[in-house]
């Protein structure tokens, strides 16, 4: 397992639909990496991946610098802006999942078994459309420029913002560009600057103009995830959302919300919960002990719809029937 996953999964929901329009709602988008990401295996005529991304971020930032902007400082030994989980140095999800399927038989034949059976007559490829949401104002309009200089503004949309439970405005003080610990948590001696939280809910609702399907939403917001799962209670009720994920660690609102209470709510709505590691998932949905509860580094929990396609490519991607040397000699999932 690992605090910052791999995510050969990723391109397989493109496969399956070629044809369909994608939406993905990015909470807590940073840099945007997650969004190079799922242009690189859903819109791959874009041209799109990491590293590329990267590039036009530096140049964005040479622009902006400009402005007196300071930047966030990266760890020693990481290239700037290249984000905490060195985003920057990855090589691709389509060409991990192309080297995954050739290393890992099993997984290729389950995997060709789902496309065979469900992909649907390859016509005209379908658009992806994406909607970053970001707190901290100075990289929300690095994003922008990245998004302009890669020519991607009718496919991504940027907005400055906070996502909570209910609508209001907070106040933030100032983060450097790039800080991925920009919070409403942190201390600061500058002038506070006010900006405006959403819902979820109100989120899709302005977005698509109704309550549309999401294919995929991110919740990434520096330990207040559980606060922005409340404000999607409508969206996820109604299965409205094919794939959830979002970041479980001890700090901000954690301390007040279990994740067997939230793992619990996602299974009573349809939803299967699973931890994210590399380019395998540990399921989570009626596994649960107190070795996830208590944990003090940062992990990644992803959920997806029972009764959608992608179910199947997660139950592939699940340790225990990936391989059942993680699990004892047994697999370890649910009936």
């Amino acid at each position: 397992m690992a605090a910052c996953p791999e995510d050969g999964w990723m391109p397989i929901l493109r496969q399956l639909q070629p044809s369909k329009d994608m939406k993905f709602i990015n909470i807590g988008m940073n840099k945007g990496y997650g969004i190079a990401m799922v242009l690189e295996a859903w819109q791959q005529s874009l041209g799109i991946d990491q590293r590329s991304w990267h590039r036009a971020l530096m140049n964005a930032l040479k622009e902006i610098s400009g402005r007196g902007l300071q930047s966030a400082k990266e760890p020693k030994g990481v290239p700037p802006m290249c984000g905490v989980c060195r985003d920057c140095l990855q090589g691709g999800v389509m060409r991990g999942l192309q080297e995954l399927e050739r290393s890992n038989h099993k997984l290729s034949a389950a995997l060709d078994l789902i496309r065979s059976t469900n992909a649907d007559a390859k016509g005209k490829q379908g658009e992806t459309a994406v909607l970053g949401v970001e707190l901290n104002g100075g990289t929300a309009d690095l994003v922008r420029h990245v998004i302009h200089a890669l020519s991607l503004d009718s496919v991504v949309e940027v907005l400055h913002a906070g996502v909570s439970d209910h609508h209001n405005d907070l106040l933030l003080p100032s983060c450097a560009v790039g800080n991925e610990g920009c919070s409403t948590d942190m201390r600061g001696t500058g002038p506070l600057s006010r900006v405006p939280t959403w819902t979820v809910d109100d989120l899709v609702r302005n977005w698509t103009g109704d309550k549309s399907l999401i294919d995929y939403l991110e919740i990434d917001t520096e330990g207040h995830d559980p606060i922005v799962l409340k404000g999607a209670r409508q969206m996820l009720k109604t299965g409205l959302v094919r794939i959830l994920r979002y970041e479980y660690h001890s700090i901000g609102a954690w301390k007040s919300y279990s994740l067997q209470h939230i793992t619990s709510s996602l299974d009573r709505d349809g939803y299967e919960c699973y931890y994210a590691g590399q380019n395998r998932v540990w399921r989570l949905t009626g596994c649960l002990d107190a070795t996830f509860e208590s944990r003090k580094t940062f992990a990644n929990v992803v959920c997806v719809l029972r009764s959608d396609i992608f179910f199947d490519v997660f139950e592939s991607f699940e340790a225990c029937a990936l391989d059942s040397s993680f699990c004892g000699g047994a697999a370890n999932g649910r009936p």
